[in-house]
C-alpha cells in the first residue's frame, strides 16, 4: 500500500479497496492511513481558496477566520467517519445482515472517499 494507491482510492471502485479489504487493517490504522489523508484535502483546499481569494471565493467571507472554519470541517469529517462506521454496523446487523466492524468502517471510508471526490469536483 503506497501513497499513490491511497490517493487513487476515490477514483477507483476495485483496485485499492480490494487490497485494503484483504489486509484487514485495524480501525485506527484505517483511520490513520486512509481517512486522515483524504479528510485533510477539502479543508486545505477551502483554506487556500478563502485566504488567497477572499471575497471573490465567497462574498462576505474575505475577513473570516478560515483556520477555525477549516479546522471544524476537518474534525467534522473525522467524526463522520467514526459515527458512520458505527451506524453502518448497527443498522446492518439489526436488519439481519452480517458485517463486522472492520467491514463497516471500510465501507464508511469508501463513502468518505466519494465525498472527497465530490468536494474536488465542486471546487472546480
Amino acid at each position: 500500500m503506497n501513497i499513490t494507491m491511497i490517493l487513487g482510492l476515490p477514483f477507483t471502485g476495485t483496485a485499492g479497496w480490494k487490497e485494503l479489504q484483504q489486509r484487514r487493517f485495524s480501525i485506527p490504522a484505517l483511520a490513520w492511513l486512509v481517512v486522515l489523508p483524504m479528510s485533510l484535502l477539502p479543508p486545505v483546499m477551502l483554506y487556500y481558496a478563502g485566504t488567497h481569494y477572499g471575497d471573490a471565493f465567497v462574498a462576505g467571507f474575505g475577513d473570516k477566520e478560515w483556520r477555525f472554519i477549516t479546522t471544524i470541517l476537518f474534525l467534522a469529517e473525522l467524526l463522520t467517519f467514526f459515527l458512520m462506521g458505527w451506524l453502518i454496523h448497527a443498522v446492518a446487523n439489526d436488519q439481519g445482515m452480517s458485517i463486522d466492524y472492520q467491514g463497516a468502517y471500510l465501507l464508511a471510508a469508501g463513502i468518505l472517499a466519494w465525498g472527497l471526490l465530490m468536494a474536488i469536483v465542486w471546487a472546480y
